[in-house]
């Protein structure tokens, strides 16, 4: 899952690709790292979007597929619950506090 939790794929092809119901993969995997699978993926991929948003110059946009969320506002959404921050606050705080002259233009007016 670690591996490509950038790809997008689905957590409901997990069980079907290890031979056993979503429900055992779940419990056991509940057993094994206190997390549900769902969570567990989550947290890879926010974790990718975390690195590349402070070691790269990708656009969020970007950052949000190639993490594997689908979609700018499921980076977000996941984000600012989990970080209590949004991914360009991130990306800011990151590089110091510097702001960009296209993010200033947002933040003074």
């Amino acid at each position: 899952m670690e591996e490509n939790c950038g790809g997008g794929q689905s957590i409901e092809e997990l069980p079907t690709e290890l031979g056993c119901t979503g429900r055992h993969l779940r419990r056991v995997f509940v057993e094994e790292f206190h997390v549900t699978p769902v969570k567990y993926l989550q947290t890879c991929r926010l974790l990718l979007a975390k690195n590349l948003l402070t070691d790269t110059d990708l656009s969020v946009l970007h950052v949000a597929m190639a993490s594997g969320f689908g979609s700018l506002r499921r980076l977000n959404d996941l984000f600012k619950k989990q970080y209590y921050l949004s991914p360009t606050a991130l990306r800011r705080n990151a590089a110091g506090g510097k702001i960009r002259s296209s993010e200033s233009k947002v933040a003074l007016g």
